[in-house]
């Protein structure tokens, strides 16, 4: 989603999320607290580029070699939830990319791709995560490594793992800090390519942590 289509409905989401929220739970978020953080859906990488390479002469590598795996609105789910109450009806929708740091690292049976924060798809040149919310943007910066399990289900698993650093927002977050844990689950059964010959991977997300909003 680009920059100009957020902005246009930014007020009105904000300003909405913040109503549901605030109804619900009969109290006002005390700025300057720390509030349990917690989301979940499902999503897709696309295309799911792992490890930086030749894929050549690394057969560790998955995809074109670039390490880039994107995820640009894929991702969305209704569990946002702040200290267990929902914000608005909970939707969430997510957009940025994870760039691989290796060829990857064998041990064993299992690969490890390292990966930071990539530049987002919108255009912007940012690099950070944008989660998208009915009370606003929270805006992430990350460090994570991807492990690749033959072994592990129907024909493998690829979990990610990752310290998200809470660096801001919009609406409700702006100037928000906090750290959140997140893992994502991809079944290698369920990989496959599109038409354009990109690797899809599905995976589940979750995302638990602690937010603290700013002082207004």
């Amino acid at each position: 989603m680009t920059n100009h289509v957020r902005s246009r409905f930014a007020v009105v989401a904000t300003l909405t999320g913040f109503l549901a929220l605030t109804s619900s739970t009969g109290d006002c978020l005390l700025a300057g607290e720390l509030m349990r953080f917690h989301t979940g859906g499902e999503g897709v990488f696309v295309p799911a580029n792992l490890g930086v390479g030749d894929p050549a002469e690394h057969p560790t590598i998955i995809g074109d070699g670039s390490g880039l795996a994107t995820y640009d609105g894929t991702p969305t789910g209704n569990e946002f939830r702040l200290d267990g109450e929902l914000v608005g009806d909970g939707w969430d929708q997510h957009f940025g990319a994870a760039q691989s740091r290796t060829a990857g690292i064998v041990r064993g049976d299992l690969v490890f791709y390292p990966y930071r924060t990539a530049a987002n798809p919108d255009g912007s040149g940012r690099k950070i995560h944008i989660m998208e919310s009915r009370a606003g943007e929270v805006w992430f910066k990350y460090t994570g490594f991807f492990t690749l399990d033959p072994n592990d289900g129907e024909a493998g698993t690829l979990i990610s793992r990752s310290g998200f650093r809470i660096v801001g927002g919009t609406g409700l977050f702006e100037d928000a800090r906090g750290w959140v844990f997140v893992k994502t689950e991809t079944s290698l059964a369920d990989v496959f390519p599109d038409a354009e010959g990109n690797l899809n991977a599905p995976f589940r997300y979750d995302f638990d942590g602690f937010i603290e909003l700013a002082d207004d």
